[in-house]
This record gives structure tokens, sequence and C-alpha cells, in this order.
């Protein structure tokens, strides 16, 4: 009988998805959600790129690495700010707003009201969905979701998916999230007028 109730608590925990993994978050408080990251840790990622020209039916794939150092520029009791940044000067930034509850995603030097992306929103919730300035369409669809590659395993993903659909194009971005290393993965699949992109952005290492 004992035997039993082991495999029945052990079935459980496989079918929640190791929910019981997940830390107790306030989900109504965005600085639950930073990374345990500190200065200059360094972030190691592999790219994939493949366009494929819908008149012709050719296709190109391009593959790359690359790697990225944290770098906190801001912080104090409402708002952090940091970014990842290379030798090149190429970079990606985070910003957390505890009064708003946002998290801000932005590819610039410089947040501007209509250059962000609002990639995780309060209350921290699947179903929870909201607009940005740029008429992006996001919703939280999972919160328990698993990052495993390499040595980098993680039980607390954040799944946000974002539409999108203007003059130029239409497609979806998913956003993998982990409030415990941050971003694990994004995955862009966009349809233009002679093309469509499918692109992804995977964490690959970790360097401390």
């Amino acid at each position: 009988m004992k035997k039993m109730t082991f495999i029945i608590i052990i079935t459980s925990i496989v079918l929640s998805n190791c929910s019981l993994f997940l830390p107790d978050r306030d989900k109504d408080n965005i600085f639950e959600y930073i990374p345990n990251f500190s200065e200059g840790d360094t972030y190691h990622f592999q790219c994939s790129l493949i366009t494929i020209y819908t008149d012709t039916g050719d296709t190109t794939n391009i593959s790359y690495t690359y790697d990225k150092a944290i770098h906190k520029t801001i912080e104090n009791d409402s708002f952090l700010y940091y970014s990842l940044v290379n030798d090149h000067s190429d970079s990606e930034h985070y910003m957390y707003d505890k009064e708003k509850g946002i998290l801000s995603f932005s590819n610039d030097s410089i947040f501007s009201d209509n250059d962000n992306y609002i990639i995780l929103k309060t209350p921290v919730e699947v179903g929870n969905s909201w607009t940005d300035d740029q008429d992006h369409y996001y919703k939280i669809k999972r919160i328990d979701g698993i990052f495993h590659n390499n040595n980098i395993t993680v039980y607390d993903v954040i799944f946000i998916e974002m539409t999108f659909n203007n003059s130029n194009a239409t497609g979806t971005v998913e956003y993998y999230y982990s409030p415990s290393i941050g971003m694990v993965k994004i995955h862009t699949s966009s349809q233009w007028a002679t093309f469509n992109i499918e692109d992804d952005v995977v964490l690959t290492r970790i360097v401390k």
C-alpha cells in the first residue's frame, strides 16, 4: 500500500509539470520575478534564422552564437533596469517597474513610449492579457514550464505569447522567461509580403 501511495504521489508531480518546484511568488509584485543574477554574469545564446521565400520556395538558414554580460544601470525600491551587453555594443535591455507592475524589453539603447515590449505584467497568472503602445497583444499561456539545455534546468518558465499584425507583417513571438535566470528562449514566426521567417534564440550557458 505504501508503495502504491508513493507511485501516486510521483505521478501527480509529473502530471502537474513539477509545480511543487515553483517558488511562492507574489503574482502582483513584479519585483519577485527579477532573476538571481550578478553584475558581469555572462549569458551564451544559440541563434537560428530561417527565411522561406514564398515566390520561389527557396530557403536560407543562418546559425550563429553570441554572448552578453549582465550590467545593472539603475536600481531602487521601485525600479530596476539592467542590460545584456557584448563587446560590439549590441545590447538588450530589461526594465522592471514595480508601480506599473510590468517588465519591459527593448533592443534599443534607450526606452521610449513606443519602442518597448511589455513582455510580463501583473498579475502573473495564466490567462492574463494586455496590449502595448504598438497594439501588440500579449497573453500568459503557462507559468510552470520546464527548460533544459546543456547544464541549465529550470522549472519556473513563464510562456508569454505575443501576436502582431501591421502593414508590414503578421506573426507571433513566444517568450520563455524564467524568474530564476531570465529569458531562456525567444521564438519568432512572421509572415511578410514575399517571405516568411522562423527565428529562434536559445540560452545555452551561463558563466558566473
